[in-house]
């Protein structure tokens, strides 16, 4: 393996455990707050208090986040994710410790603000740092780990996610590891700069802004759907639900749907597509009396392929664009459609044939939406360039005059023609890095330094 090919593999590496560490330390704390609200608040009131109103909050820091993504550099994105880690802990203490419920709430949801700060940053990274074809594999893993390390975490001393010193001792300790993969992954991204432009697009490459809008449209309308039916209620906690055991299912779900992903984008979001059909059974399966274990079990197992979907898909988009930024703001978008399908469904909770019709209306929406999304994504690639009879000659003598080797002149007409490295790699049977390094090689034996200049260089010695 090349001293190239290993530090790519470090990149990969020390960022999957960044965003690992950074989402179990802000499941461990989020966890424990919900539990202590639900202890001075009572179940109704919590899901209102942290699965709407938290959510929001969240959607607010990553906003904050997106801003100053956008405004500054990466040094100082990594200073304030490092300072972001430390306020969350020190936040954990009173909104886990506290007697009132006003400051519980209060430093709970500056801790929720944070969180979301942290949850923009790892995003960002994600993109900057993992190839597309990795990207779903290593969020998956790095999340389904992190979930089933929740879960191991809960077992000791009785179960740690109920809060106090134990759970306050932990996430010391968490963000301690946090520290530590922020400034590692920082470190090999400098390694790896080269990354950092994620596919190279030039603007006539990128999607149109219709494109994002309604990508961000329909996240926003899938974790609608997703939590209109079943909302997680707060209540089966202090019943027969197990929260920590039940979401081993989760990392289960994380790490097979983030491998699927990155064997084909198209399966996985069939199969979230599928995953939303799972509110109407929750809905006929509670009206039969099913366990709750059953339906948290069932609801997290199938939760992980709506979860990568809608990261992987805003996170290509944000590669495509050249704007990192995107990701995260497919995250804000996310975190709004849960927390209103959760309104939603706690609003219509006494009216079950209304619960149901509200139920199909968003879903219906839903696979629209999606419908067209893939259509646009998949359906409708651009036309390749093929050399006509009387310019083959011509295309000939061009790759010959810049020594082009024979996968070079296969990959040089799709490139033409403004096919994305995604795609090129799509239509080739290739890796998205191996494309990558194509075109790079096409751009050196030219004398080009962007594939708009090998285009314009092409189709001016075709005049």
């Amino acid at each position: 393996m090349s001293e190239g090919e290993t530090s790519v593999e470090r990149l990969l590496l020390n960022t999957a455990l960044l965003v690992g560490s950074c989402f179990l330390l802000a499941s461990t704390g989020w966890l424990s707050w919900m539990r202590h609200v639900m202890t001075l608040a009572g179940p109704t009131q919590t899901e209102v208090l942290t699965l709407v109103l938290g959510y929001l909050i969240q959607s607010v820091g990553i906003g904050v986040f997106v801003s100053l993504e956008r405004t500054t550099d990466r040094a100082r994105q990594e200073q304030l994710a490092l300072a972001s880690a430390a306020g969350y802990t020190l936040l954990i203490a009173p909104s886990t410790l506290a007697d009132s419920l006003a400051t519980t709430l209060a430093f709970g949801y500056l801790a929720n603000a944070i969180c979301g700060m942290l949850q923009g940053y790892y995003l960002v990274r994600l993109v900057l740092s993992v190839e597309s074809d990795q990207l779903g594999t290593a969020f998956g893993c790095a999340y389904g780990v992190s979930t089933v390390a929740s879960w191991l975490l809960s077992l000791v001393g009785g179960g740690m996610m109920t809060g106090g010193i134990p759970c306050l001792a932990v996430c010391v300790a968490l963000t301690a590891v946090v520290l530590w993969t922020i400034r590692r992954e920082a470190q090999g991204s400098r390694i790896n700069e080269g990354l950092q432009a994620a596919d190279g697009a030039t603007p006539e490459e990128r999607p149109e802004k219709a494109l994002l809008v309604l990508a961000f449209i329909t996240v926003t309308m899938v974790s609608l759907v997703k939590n209109v039916g079943f909302a997680f209620p707060t209540e089966d906690l202090s019943e027969s639900v197990d929260l920590e055991l039940s979401r081993v299912l989760y990392g289960i779900g994380l790490v097979a749907a983030g491998i699927v992903a990155d064997r084909d984008r198209r399966v996985s979001m069939a199969l979230c597509a599928a995953s939303l059909a799972l509110p109407f059974l929750t809905l006929s399966l509670l009206g039969a009396g099913a366990p709750p274990i059953l339906l948290w079990s069932l609801e997290y197992l199938l939760f992980g392929f709506f979860t990568v979907f809608r990261v992987t898909l805003t996170a290509d988009l944000a590669r495509r664009e050249g704007l990192p930024w995107v990701a995260a703001l497919g995250m804000l978008f996310g975190r709004i459609g849960d927390a209103f399908g959760t309104e939603l469904s706690l609003s219509l909770a006494h009216w079950p044939l209304v619960h149901v019709a509200a139920t199909t209306m968003v879903f219906a929406i839903s696979m629209a939406l999606m419908f067209m999304l893939e259509q646009k994504l998949y359906n409708a690639p651009p036309e390749a360039v093929e050399p006509k009879r009387d310019e083959s000659e011509l295309f000939a003598q061009f790759c010959t005059d810049h020594g082009l080797s024979a996968r070079e002149r296969e990959v040089l007409p799709l490139l033409i023609a403004g096919r994305t490295n995604a795609e090129i790699a799509t239509e080739l049977f290739v890796t998205e890095r191996t494309i990558k390094y194509h075109v790079h090689n096409i751009m050196e034996k030219t004398g080009c330094t962007s594939r708009l200049e090998v285009v314009d260089s092409y189709l001016t010695g075709m005049r």
